[in-house]
């Protein structure tokens, strides 16, 4: 037998009151101190998922609840509520079932970080060559010289290659160029 949807009549809207976004880890001191720094502001967590992927959070809540913590625009609102798109996609997939209220409860985060001192103390025991890691032990890439000729030649047959798609060229800051080579 299937089991009932249950409405959000009654829940306090937990899902509509965040909003979290995915972010790169990090790998660096630069990204440590931009976590930390995320983390420094009012209604902001940095959670890690079940996968390992990061979010930040923002504790905010969304403009179509009404009082009553219900959906102004959901497809079961008035349809003088109802937008021209109906609800984002996210909301459309998020079932009651499997709620943070309705459901399980569970929210698929390994770690969450509510300031910057937790996330300190994690990086410190888990991800510690972030924080030791000095600019000094950045390996520095060799130079080429190249004469005009070899220059050409080089371009030529990165032209090729390129074509052949066997790899990329990544633009890298004012230090010059990344070529990756593709398996």
């Amino acid at each position: 037998m299937k089991k009932a949807v249950k409405s959000c009549e009654g829940c306090p809207a937990l899902c509509c009151k965040y909003i979290a976004v995915e972010f790169d880890a990090p790998t660096d001191k630069e990204d440590f101190h931009h976590v930390r720094w995320f983390l420094m502001h009012e209604n902001v967590k940095v959670q890690i998922d079940d996968e390992g992927k990061w979010y930040v959070e923002f504790g905010t809540r969304c403009k179509n609840l009404n009082d009553k913590n219900l959906c102004n625009i959901h497809e079961l609102a008035p349809k003088e509520n109802q937008v021209k798109y109906g609800e984002p996609q996210i909301c459309v997939e998020h079932s009651p079932e499997d709620c943070e209220f309705h459901g399980s409860g569970a929210m698929p985060y390994e770690q969450i970080f509510a300031d910057h001192l937790s996330f300190e103390k994690y990086v410190e025991e888990n991800l510690p060559s972030i924080i030791n890691k000095k600019e000094s032990d950045k390996e520095e890439m060799p130079l080429i010289k190249l004469s005009e000729e070899g220059i050409d030649e080089l371009i030529s047959k990165l032209e090729k290659l390129k074509e052949n798609k066997e790899f990329e060229i990544r633009d890298s800051d004012d230090d010059g160029y990344a070529f990756e080579l593709k398996e």
